[in-house]
């Protein structure tokens, strides 16, 4: 399936810049405890003791991907809106499992995922 390259645009033109429908919040922090749980799950040993260092291996990176990736397929078509909840959940979970690294839930953090998605 092509998905569509995304925007800051896009983004604007959604209104979505800073979640500010409460809807779409709700939405990602449900798909957050998702994909975390399966994320958690799909672990290996090493990769859960990278967690537990607050650490992120690569390969957990690949999974969370594998896993929005999964959804979409899943869930085909989704809207633009629902691509943003999956690519923010991604992002605020890379940020936490990265020491608080904010550049996944930028504008621009969160369009690479979008795109990767």
């Amino acid at each position: 399936m092509d998905m569509p390259k995304f925007t800051i645009a896009n983004i604007h033109a959604l209104g979505l810049q800073q979640m500010q429908k409460p809807l779409l919040f709700e939405k990602t922090i449900a798909l957050k405890l998702n994909f975390q749980q399966k994320l958690v799950e799909s672990a290996t040993r090493l990769e859960a003791e990278t967690l537990l260092q607050n650490r992120i291996a690569l390969s957990l990176k690949d999974k969370l991907f594998d896993i929005g990736r999964e959804y979409i397929r899943l869930y085909a078509p989704l809207d633009d809106q629902t691509i943003y909840c999956i690519a923010m959940c991604i992002g605020t979970i890379l940020k936490e499992l990265d020491n608080g690294n904010a550049a996944y839930v930028t504008e621009e953090g969160i369009l690479d995922i979008m795109n990767a998605l």
